[in-house]
């Protein structure tokens, strides 16, 4: 049985908003908030956070699958070139 060529895929790590984070810390901490506040603002983080990254997944999978087609196109067109090259090959003799 024959194995797959494990090719190496692009790293595409996930960004995280440090500059953001950091103002929104200081912002916190100069206000000096109530319970409600700190639970609203970590609440407002979580859904950014949780809809970023399925859009993210969302652009993944997108990007996976495009690489995935353009694999093939470029298997097929080999494929094809072999084929045609094997054709003319074969009428010239």
């Amino acid at each position: 049985m024959s194995k797959k060529k494990k090719k190496k895929h692009v790293k595409r790590p996930y960004l995280l908003p440090k500059d953001w984070l950091i103002a929104l810390a200081d912002k916190l901490h100069m206000q000096n908030p109530s319970k409600s506040i700190i639970f609203n603002t970590i609440r407002d983080i979580y859904c950014k956070a949780f809809s970023g990254g399925y859009f993210r997944s969302r652009e993944d999978d997108r990007y996976f699958r495009d690489k995935r087609e353009q694999d093939f196109e470029k298997d097929w067109k080999k494929f094809q070139e072999e084929l045609d090259d094997r054709i003319h090959e074969k009428s010239k003799v």
